[in-house]
């Protein structure tokens, strides 16, 4: 309530590796933990079981959007919620088991429009990552071809708040050592802005 000066514990939940706030409502939290998601209605005080619908594997995501939509990633797949977690549908993006979507961003003015990166299995055993784009909350997806990020081990996304168009993503291990891109075009195209 301090903005991070002071920290104190809120419940006996256990073992959480991901959190997200409703930013329509800040005291709903959702927390991956377990073997699935976990929910609060009371700012962290208390938690309960969510929904049917995502499979029992690691999840690697978890976000609200704007519209209080609940998204999570596991097991290669994007999965929504749009009834507070009560249940969840699969999208179409990613490739089962053959992929991991290592970021997943929205659009804070749009919640229709997503961004994912996908780290794909290929048939010689090589691993593509790819940039995924939606503009219709998650129903369809286009893979957005640019050629400075091909052959660039990106492996997270990041959408500036104040100006959505901007987006950054991060390689590590680039063919040429750490990289940073940048995007102001809503990620049809991409600049080095830092390398090594």
């Amino acid at each position: 309530v301090d903005g991070g000066a002071t920290w104190a514990p809120l419940s006996s939940i256990v073992g959480a590796w991901l959190i997200a706030i409703d930013p329509q409502n800040p005291a709903t939290l959702y927390a991956a933990a377990g073997s699935g998601i976990l929910k609060s209605i009371d700012g962290g005080a208390t938690w309960t079981a969510t929904g049917p619908g995502l499979p029992n594997s690691y999840l690697s995501q978890l976000t609200v959007d704007s519209a209080s939509n609940v998204y999570v990633v596991g097991g290669g797949q994007i999965f929504r919620s749009s009834n507070g977690a009560a249940s969840w549908d699969a999208l179409a993006a990613g490739n089962g088991s053959n992929s991991f979507i290592s970021s997943l961003v929205i659009d804070p003015s749009d919640s229709s429009r997503i961004y994912a990166l996908a780290s794909v299995l290929q048939s010689n055993g090589t691993q593509v990552v790819v940039l995924v784009r939606s503009a219709d909350a998650g129903q369809t997806w286009n893979t957005v071809h640019d050629p400075l990020l091909a052959g660039a081990s990106v492996t997270n996304l990041v959408i500036s708040a104040a100006a959505p168009s901007v987006l950054f993503a991060t390689a590590p291990n680039g063919l040429h050592g750490p990289a940073l891109f940048r995007s102001i075009d809503g990620g049809d195209s991409w600049t080095t802005i830092q390398t090594g």
